[in-house]
């Protein structure tokens, strides 16, 4: 049985990781790796390395929480995995985005747009805006579809983008030349500084996997609460502690009524819940999608997912073994959808459309978009399109385990 696997493939339930021999297995492969040499996994990125330190000696236990340690471990600033100038994404990266199996994502999200803006003033602006757009690509399919489609609609369109990284600016902004009397860059503290707007469509697309998570267990009859430390070979490694009835952690499985079997582990996402609220002020009338991996949180929480949902990502595959390579390799947790809703509402937010992305992309037209060929030619492009679009709604890839929630205001 393997211990990795390709994240085009990967599947929600994770039962192999939950059996503790395999569990067990796993981690002495990845030591026996360490002790062979490959420097890549033997090496976490010593600015990382170094940060992670710091931090950990202003703590009294001498331990770090598991989503400072995530956080860290992501969005260092100039070292964290999301900061450094190397590609995460495509086939140069660790990963692929729904934006990459053809350019059907965003052209549906295009529909979605044209919908949005036909039940507004017909010429009132519209202000697309993305957080997290990485290397561009979705918004470029969104805005080509946009220009070429409803070009009137097109012409009403600023984008504005919030991308906290350098590196993917710069990608953004030669993915989108062609587009640049539309663009704009924002921090999100601008953009939330900015008047409350009209017509605002806001797009986020894996971005809440990618937050910084508590990790919690039931141990014995209580809960407890992931810290990291350094094991005695000096390699990072988990101290499980009790989980205080006041922390945030506690407070959000108590109000979200979560129970847990004994020795099961699971994540809980602060930061989303947080973000949704942050936002919903800044739009006065408006949309936002948000698409990610992740389900309801009966789903998410259930007994058979005895490990949670942790996985890290680097080379295409899929491993949950965040300790190995800290900074090297991107790190996610499924979504939890009914606390995001739940959040949302309490901000004042209306749930308009939660479904899965096989739903969403029906919902708007993909199956139309197949293109009848002689099927001569198999790398001809009508062949390679209708490919996409079965990749795209296939049960076993990305089609059910992505969901887009859609929030409306005003």
């Amino acid at each position: 049985m393997s211990d990795l696997y390709d994240k085009n493939s990967i599947k929600t339930e994770r039962a192999a990781s939950d059996v503790p021999q395999v569990r067990e297995a796993r981690v002495e492969k990845e030591r026996r790796t360490q002790e062979n040499g490959d420097p890549f996994i033997l090496n976490g990125h010593p600015g990382v390395e170094a940060a992670l330190l710091r931090k950990m000696s202003e703590s009294p236990l001498g331990v770090l929480s598991f989503r400072t340690y995530m956080e860290i471990c992501l969005y260092e600033e100039s070292c964290g995995y999301y900061r450094r100038e190397e590609p995460k994404i495509g086939r140069d990266g660790d990963f692929y985005t729904s934006a990459y199996v053809g350019r059907w994502m965003g052209e549906m999200i295009a529909q979605e747009v044209i919908r949005f803006s036909n039940s507004e003033s017909p010429d009132r602006p519209v202000e697309l805006v993305e957080w997290g757009g990485g290397t561009g690509r979705l918004a470029k399919q969104v805005l080509d579809a946009l220009r070429d489609q409803e070009p009137a609609l097109y012409e009403r369109i600023r984008f504005t983008s919030i991308e906290s990284s350098a590196y993917h600016r710069n990608m953004q902004q030669q993915e989108l030349r062609e587009h640049g009397a539309r663009l704009r860059f924002a921090a999100e503290a601008q953009w939330l500084a900015e008047p409350s707007g009209d017509g605002v469509f806001a797009i986020a697309n894996e971005l809440l996997d990618a937050m910084p998570v508590h990790r919690i267990r039931s141990w014995g009859g209580r809960l407890e609460l992931c810290a990291v430390g350094r094991d005695d070979r000096g390699g990072w490694c988990e101290r499980w502690l009790p989980l205080e009835e006041g922390h945030a952690a506690a407070v959000h499985i108590s109000r979200e009524a979560i129970r847990l079997a004994d020795g099961q582990q699971a994540e809980v996402n602060l930061d989303a819940g947080k973000w949704i609220a942050r936002v919903a002020p800044r739009i006065r009338s408006g949309r936002m999608l948000v698409v990610d991996y992740g389900d309801t949180a009966g789903e998410l929480y259930a007994s058979h997912r005895m490990k949670g949902t942790l996985l890290c990502y680097r080379r295409h595959l899929a491993d949950d073994l965040p300790y190995a390579a800290p900074g090297r390799k991107d790190i996610t947790a499924h979504v939890d959808f009914t606390a995001c809703m739940g959040a949302a509402r309490a901000a004042g937010w209306t749930v308009a459309g939660y479904e899965t992305q096989r739903e969403f992309l029906v919902r708007c037209g993909i199956l139309g978009r197949l293109a009848a060929h002689a099927g001569t030619d198999p790398l001809g492009p009508e062949a390679r399109s209708n490919r996409a679009i079965r990749q795209l709604l296939l049960s076993d890839g990305m089609s059910e385990l992505f969901k887009v929630l859609t929030l409306a205001r005003g």
